[in-house]
């Protein structure tokens, strides 16, 4: 079994390095760079790497090192914030793509062009609606408290409630507590 990392921080400090020399500055940077400061600046920042390593150690699995642990949250985060950048755009793209099919529809053999391209705007709408809900806005922080909390429950044999709110708060801002996390479950 590997032996624990001294201190967590230590781990962010070495990760940040490593990124800031394999990754070029610029706007896939800035995030992750953003997530690591709160991440070190965190209350609970040993805290958490030492809940989520007991759990996976009394669930019989051998604990991730640091820096993979730190990778996956910095670039899943990534992925959300990818989301809220397509969840941004969408009411532009929906508009446009709704007004080029507005003007085929005026041009008697545009219409199964416009008839296309209004049903592929209110499918895409309406998936939308399906997958994130009503409030898309807060859509990328719910998807990823789920995701979290349903990856420590199958990795660590519990939903670590608490720890998915600090993270949560890492990877989002503040505003995310436990009971967040557990009323979220409910409404599911």
């Amino acid at each position: 079994m590997r032996a624990l990392s001294p201190s967590f921080r230590a781990a962010l400090a070495a990760y940040r390095r490593a990124i800031v020399e394999k990754l070029p500055a610029g706007p896939e940077l800035k995030p992750i760079l953003k997530v690591l400061k709160r991440w070190d600046e965190h209350a609970g920042v040993e805290t958490i790497w030492k809940t989520i390593t007991e759990a996976q150690i009394a669930s019989g699995l051998p604990p991730l090192e640091p820096a993979e642990f730190i990778e996956w949250l910095a670039f899943t985060r990534a992925v959300y914030e990818k989301l809220s950048d397509v969840i941004e755009q969408t009411p532009d793209v929906t508009a446009k793509l709704r007004a080029q099919a507005d003007r085929d529809w005026k041009g008697l053999e545009e219409w199964p062009r416009a008839i296309a391209r209004r049903a592929a705007v209110e499918a895409h709408l309406a998936s939308m609606d399906k997958i994130l809900g009503r409030k898309k806005a807060g859509a990328p922080r719910q998807r990823f408290m789920r995701m979290l909390r349903d990856t420590f429950l199958a990795n660590c044999g519990r939903p670590l409630n608490d720890v998915v709110a600090m993270l949560t708060e890492i990877a989002f801002g503040p505003d995310t507590s436990a009971d967040a996390v557990k009323n979220m479950r409910k409404r599911r």
